[in-house]
């Protein structure tokens, strides 16, 4: 939440009230909301002795409250809260299941993997993407490099709105920022996971090492490009490999905190496989639409992106989508058609387009 007599800019803002940066009017509306929700004062610019656009609040009036019927902003719940509250419980089941600490009984942190929440709720995105491996390298080849990161950003995205996004926004984090811990084993042969998070620096230390070698920006940046756990394997050998202080399957995990009575819940609860199937399967098919939503708006809005995709791209990013159906084993024929029409447009409107190119120079070397 926003701090008071803390310096605050509309970027910073956002993350930490979990909404979506916007312009034009939206990005009004929030700073509206915000103005109405807070005495504040824009702090000087100490060079040129003019009011910064920044804020520092000095009193809370109300909790501010937006409310946007854009699919795309994360203010807006998509998945239901209930069913939300359910996968959260597996969850933490599954975190507490997957830390064998010698000091349970003691613990309310529970360390879990990105790709474990995703697939504890129902839509293993990690997983889908990864098993699309080399359809975004023919793509690549092809010439489509760009459509293939658009595709996975929006998929990863999406689903990241409505479960880590949720998550921190419940547990009171700033946006997508889950606490890091670390988790290692005490020996080779151990059987049991120990927390560690004094080796959390040196492990980005690692992690930046790896991402120089491999010239990408960030740990997104790696998952995107396949080689993510091919680096946090790399970073394991580093700590295994040590002289003197050697540390054996090492791992940077989301640190979840809750209290004592909630994980004593957790300890205690276990979820029924059917009903979480189905559970899972709605959520999944729910992440499949808002894909779609997006898509479709990347193919047909006027919007200007930083990122534009000519025709035969849109087709190509379409195609992922129905590809993507596949690999979910979460086929729907509805969607299905409605790609199989947005292509036919976007293959017509591309052709009408190249007509009307070869008009315009027919009619320039005419006499």
């Amino acid at each position: 939440m926003l701090k008071l007599n803390q310096e605050y800019t509309y970027k910073k803002i956002c993350e930490e009230l979990g909404w979506k940066e916007s312009s034009g009017g939206q990005k009004q509306k929030q700073i509206k909301e915000i103005e109405s929700s807070f005495e504040f004062y824009h702090p000087e610019n100490k060079k040129t002795h003019k009011p910064k656009k920044s804020y520092i609040f000095t009193k809370q009036l109300k909790e501010p409250e937006l409310e946007d019927k854009r699919k795309t902003n994360s203010g807006v719940k998509r998945v239901p809260d209930g069913v939300f509250e359910y996968l959260f419980k597996c969850v933490l089941s599954s975190g507490v299941q997957r830390n064998e600490y010698h000091q349970r009984g003691e613990m309310t942190n529970i360390y879990i993997s990105s790709s474990v929440i995703y697939r504890e709720f129902g839509f293993d995105v990690y997983g889908i993407l990864h098993s699309m491996a080399l359809h975004f390298e023919s793509a690549t080849t092809a010439g489509y490099a760009k459509v293939s990161r658009i595709f996975q950003e929006i998929c990863i995205n999406t689903v990241r709105s409505q479960t880590i996004t949720r998550i921190c926004r419940k547990l009171g984090y700033p946006a997508n920022s889950l606490p890091k811990g670390i988790l290692r084993k005490e020996s080779r042969t151990s059987m049991h996971t120990v927390p560690d998070d004094e080796l959390l620096e040196e492990y980005n230390i690692y992690m930046s090492w790896f991402l120089d070698f491999y010239k990408l920006k960030s740990e997104r940046a790696a998952v995107r490009c396949g080689k993510y756990f091919e680096i946090t394997e790399a970073i394991k050998s580093e700590f295994e490999n040590r002289s003197d202080d050697k540390k054996y399957n090492v791992r940077k995990m989301n640190k979840i905190t809750i209290g004592a009575d909630d994980y004593a819940d957790v300890m205690n609860f276990t979820p029924d496989k059917k009903e979480k199937k189905v559970i899972q399967n709605g959520f999944k098919r729910i992440m499949l639409n808002m894909i779609w939503d997006t898509i479709q708006r990347r193919c047909t809005s006027d919007k200007q992106y930083k990122v534009e995709l000519d025709y035969d791209e849109k087709i190509e990013l379409i195609r992922f989508f129905m590809i993507l159906q596949d690999e979910s084993n979460c086929v729907d024929e509805k969607l299905r058609e409605q790609a199989r029409e947005l292509q036919k447009q976007m293959r017509i409107q591309m052709e009408q387009v190249g007509e009307d190119i070869l008009k315009a120079d027919a009619a320039e070397v005419e006499p």
